[in-house]
């Protein structure tokens, strides 16, 4: 048994048959029987990202097949739409989808297209914003995205014409990425990407609410279906130092990374000295009707099958405590979390467990 203090609330854990259960002073978690999709009668090429209706059928993305299934409460499968194209209905590595207020789907392309559906597949109408990378649904006429600037990566909310209605976050380029010449002479840019040092901007939608944040800051910016910042969230914590172990591990990585890319080992060098002293905050934020879920980086990064710590809010920012989970979610409603799961054979397949917490 283990005990923390934060802020005012004991934190005791514990392992229950068969669920994971988390006490707090006033937080508890309780993760239920876990339903397996995917796993014998359906093969996903990719579980990319899920959405919930009001009846509790759940729709799954699988960007590998360029398709959306869509599941009965108790993982019934009651059919499939998509396929890779540029007509109606088409999908081009479909990204992220969510639910409408008025109950359709909006589906979102990796690059610039977001569809919209009935829930059966039938097509609505699509949206492409060519002003923008890695959209997203916000709102009626509201898309997030992100685009490149002179000195990096900022996140903005469009109209369906492509207009800038409003920037947030900004990445600069420095933080993310090394120019150099590559083996042929030309001046290049080498990304790097960890999630526990790169900081990344942070985009969830769910339930009428768009959550914007740079994994460097703990200050969450709400956003209502209008684009207008309803809640500030933010944590007076210190964000954690790298231990000498986790340096090590990352300074490997790298070396051996940069040997299979085949790149200079200046760009290697020049990567392993812009390790920061400290880890960002988080990795991911979840969005329920009633909560916000923040997926805080591990302890110690280099221990596979760590658990998670998680922040939990309520939707009017108040601060609830922090527990830990097993794996991270993929997507949280009100009573079910959604885990996508993967074996060394490739294979990935969907894990729904319904929680409680009060």
């Amino acid at each position: 048994m283990r005990s923390r203090s934060y802020i005012g609330a004991i934190l005791v854990i514990w392992v229950l048959s068969p669920g994971l259960r988390i006490q707090a002073q006033d937080l508890r978690i309780r993760l239920d029987e876990p339903l397996e999709i995917g796993r014998e009668d359906l093969l996903f090429g990719s579980v990319t990202a899920v959405c919930e209706d009001e009846s509790g059928n759940f729709y799954v993305v699988d960007q590998r097949e360029h398709k959306v299934y869509r599941f009965s409460r108790d993982g019934k499968l009651l059919g499939s739409f998509g396929q890779k194209g540029q007509g109606p209905g088409d999908f081009q590595r479909p990204n992220r989808i969510s639910l409408t207020p008025e109950g359709y789907l909006a589906v979102a392309d990796e690059m610039y297209m977001v569809s919209f559906l009935h829930k059966d597949g039938a097509f609505l109408k699509r949206v492409k914003l060519d002003t923008g990378l890695a959209p997203g649904y916000m709102g009626e006429d509201r898309f997030y995205a992100w685009r490149w600037g002179p000195d990096g990566k900022q996140q903005i909310m469009l109209d369906g014409e492509s207009n800038i209605l409003k920037t947030f976050h900004s990445v600069s380029r420095d933080r993310f990425s090394v120019s150099a010449p590559d083996q042929s002479g030309r001046e290049v840019m080498f990304n790097y990407g960890r999630p526990a040092y790169s900081p990344s901007l942070m985009y969830a939608h769910n339930a009428g609410l768009t959550a914007l944040a740079v994994s460097d800051a703990y200050r969450i910016r709400l956003l209502d279906d209008k684009g207008d910042v309803s809640v500030v969230i933010e944590r007076e914590v210190e964000p954690q130092e790298f231990s000498r172990k986790e340096r090590r591990f990352f300074e490997d990585e790298f070396t051996e990374f940069g040997k299979m890319r085949g790149w200079p080992e200046s760009v290697v060098r020049d990567i392993i000295k812009k390790l920061p002293r400290t880890k960002v905050y988080f990795d991911s934020i979840l969005l329920s009707p009633a909560h916000v879920l923040v997926c805080r980086i591990h302890d110690d990064i280099t221990k596979e099958g760590d658990k998670f710590p998680l922040d939990v809010f309520n939707t009017a920012g108040e601060f609830l405590g922090t527990c830990s989970l097993p794996e991270r979610p993929l997507f949280v409603s009100r009573t079910r979390m959604y885990f996508e799961r993967s074996d060394a054979d490739g294979n990935v397949w969907l894990v729904v467990r319904g929680y409680s917490l009060t």
